[in-house]
């Protein structure tokens, strides 16, 4: 954690909620809304792993299936997993492919692959995990016969892997509802959610049965919701992140990093060289996202308007499997299940589990539907692919230094005449760290003190700031300009393209876009101060 880049509070329910009064509370919701809270909550932690000084290639080369800090998806081909049948050629034109074009959107040289793979922490590597993942939604979107064969292999590829998630899912809860129905009255719910969450579970009924009950109605039911985010938290997709050492901070921020894909997908303009448009639109397949899916994907990602209550927790708690996997999304669904849920709906949507795991036997499941569901569908899609990545490979290598041809930062004092030259941004971002920023070539190193002592460090393009008016945004390099994303848009913010010459956004309103391009970014520094920087 030392070189974590954020270490920051957890978004989870205060302990004090409990089974009563959470109905009460806004974020009360069913299971498909609670679930997507895991995908947008903001990053918990920028992580470092193990590995020093690495080789890296323009072209990402893979030579075998064991682990390697060249490369982040780490999970290879047929060879290495059969329930990810894609060749070891397509894997590697895939990453290498995604390098490109990340490169390429932020007008990097290519040769700064080398820097991503050899100095690089978790949040650069998320950086390029958002648009790996925006580039596999892209191609569930497109029509199947409109795919390429490398495209085809990499959707089935995908496609089987959630299947596999699928059978292990409604494995999981009817294992669990059959565990129920032969012992009800020894049967308790899972310890990890019920001692977080302070779920409690009526067994006298079962043990003590009241001939008379049937005259009023029967003892209450663990609800449908219950098992199945049981299952999908606990033995399926959650199980795949948690059981990494801090696997569900690293899906959160590749959550986070798909909503900045996407923004730089819908302003490819902003790339400012016609080359590097052909190279984006190419790779990323933009012009098969509909607009709809940009915002939808845009606002889930990047944060969706979402307030959670924060508590603190050292980095010993944050990496325990148990304790990670049971964040809001388990609390909503399953303590929604200990109500009142003795309906026959509920019972025949229990006695449905096994019709619903041969289903998931018999058939793929449907991806593209799942990249236009924000909730459970990418929740699922995010985790999939996320483990595929595991275990990650955050370098510990000393980050390169500012050079004498390398821009400086131009900041003014909010209603000030002058601005003045600086080597160094110092800001404090959404979860007051405080940072010292200098730039290196089209990158920006960074070091940073957590509000309780954690230091920091990352290379990136892109900086999470406060505006005057505090309101969270994400500022990402493209060359000396800025693309700049709303943490939380509105349902109703859109993409403002770049309408100039030099690669500008220039709109009435600004505060009605989602995404946009500017020299200059108005945040507050590190003292409160109201700035403007430039390059």
């Amino acid at each position: 954690m030392r070189n974590s880049m954020f270490y920051r509070p957890l978004t989870v329910l205060p302990a004090i909620l409990n089974i009563r009064n959470m109905p009460g509370y806004f974020y009360y919701k069913p299971l498909a809304l609670a679930l997507a809270f895991l995908l947008l909550a903001p990053p918990i932690s920028w992580v470092s792993g193990v590995g020093g000084t690495s080789r890296a290639e323009a072209q990402i080369v893979i030579s075998g299936c064991a682990g390697s800090q060249d490369r982040i998806i780490q999970n290879l081909g047929i060879l290495c997993d059969p329930n990810f049948p894609a060749q070891f050629a397509d894997i590697q034109q895939f990453e290498s492919d995604t390098v490109r074009g990340y490169l390429a959107a932020h007008l990097l040289p290519q040769t700064d692959s080398l820097l991503i793979y050899q100095a690089g922490r978790s949040d650069l590597r998320s950086e390029l995990r958002g648009y790996m993942l925006a580039r596999l939604l892209a191609i569930t979107q497109t029509p199947q016969l409109q795919r390429t064969a490398h495209e085809q292999a990499l959707f089935l590829a995908f496609q089987k892997k959630v299947q596999q998630y699928e059978i292990e899912l409604y494995s999981s809860a009817l294992a669990e509802y059959n565990r129920w129905q032969t012992n009800a009255c020894g049967w308790r719910p899972d310890p990890d959610i019920a001692a977080k969450y302070s779920l409690s579970y009526d067994s006298a009924p079962f043990c003590f049965p009241n001939p008379l009950a049937s005259l009023f109605a029967g003892p209450n039911l663990p609800g449908y919701d219950y098992f199945i985010g049981f299952g999908l938290l606990k033995d399926s997709y959650g199980k795949a992140v948690a059981s990494q050492p801090y696997g569900p901070f690293i899906q959160t921020q590749t959550g986070i990093s798909l909503g900045l894909a996407v923004a730089t997908i819908a302003l490819p303009a902003a790339l400012g060289a016609a080359v590097a448009v052909a190279v984006l639109v190419g790779i990323f397949a933009s012009s098969i996202i509909p607009a709809t899916f940009i915002t939808v994907v845009a606002a889930v990602a990047v944060g969706g308007g979402v307030t959670l209550i924060p508590v603190v927790i050292g980095p010993v708690a944050a990496a325990a499997g148990p304790f990670a996997i049971v964040l809001v999304a388990v609390a909503i669904g399953v303590t929604a299940g200990f109500q009142a849920f003795s309906s026959q709906q509920n019972i025949d949507k229990l006695n449905n589990l096994a019709s619903q795991l041969s289903n998931a036997r018999a058939n793929p499941p449907d991806i593209a539907s799942f990249a236009r569901d924000p909730s459970v569908g990418m929740y699922k899609l995010n985790t999939t692919f996320t483990a595929l990545t595991f275990p990650e490979f955050s370098s510990t290598q000393t980050l390169p230094t500012h050079g004498a041809t390398d821009p400086i930062f131009v900041i003014a004092n909010s209603g000030q005449s002058s601005p003045l030259p600086s080597l160094q941004l110092k800001y404090t971002d959404w979860y007051a760290t405080n940072w010292i920023a200098q730039t290196y070539g089209g990158w920006l190193v960074q070091h940073g003190l957590g509000a309780h002592g954690a230091a920091s460090d990352s290379i990136t393009p892109t900086i999470f700031y406060l505006d005057w008016n505090g309101t969270q945004y994400s500022a990402s390099r493209v060359g000396m300009n800025f693309l700049i994303s709303k943490g939380k848009p509105a349902s109703t913010d859109t993409a403002c393209a770049v309408n100039t010459p030099v690669g500008l956004t220039i709109v009435p309103d600004y505060t009605v876009c989602s995404s946009y391009v500017l020299s200059a970014i108005q945040l507050k520094d590190s003292l409160g101060n109201n700035v403007s920087v430039s390059l």
